[in-house]
């Protein structure tokens, strides 16, 4: 996945970075009047040493994407049928917060693999 944003922060080798979110109706949002352009942050590797102001290209690898997706949504809920099928429930509802939890746990050590990298800058300040 590519993307093009402003860096608004640097932290270290880490920066913050404003991206508009695409719209569901592809951009014509004139025509389903119900779009709002919603401008939301990403967390980047910044390698190529950006500044703060300057628009860049940033990439996430598209495996990454999927697995991180898998995790968070797919496991919880396999565990909470496993859960549910083999006991009741309860078990089913503890079974699926489980995952959530390891998650947690495993968050700063993993962050940094599911992180994006700066690739190019485009516009300079």
């Amino acid at each position: 996945m590519k993307q093009i944003g402003k860096v608004i922060s640097i932290n270290n080798s880490v920066a913050t970075v404003q991206i508009k979110r695409a719209t569901a109706c592809g951009e014509k949002c004139s025509s389903c009047k119900g779009c709002s352009t919603i401008n939301t942050t990403a967390i980047v590797n910044n390698q190529i040493g950006a500044k703060v102001g300057e628009t860049v290209n940033f990439e996430l690898d598209d495996n990454k994407i999927l697995l991180a997706a898998f995790v968070v949504y797919i496991v919880p809920l396999f565990t909470f049928i496993f859960g549910y099928v083999a006991f009741n429930i309860l078990y089913g509802l503890a079974f699926f917060i489980v995952p959530f939890i390891i998650l947690k746990i495993l968050d700063k050590k993993i962050v940094t693999k599911f992180t994006g990298k700066i690739t190019k800058i485009i516009d300079r300040v």
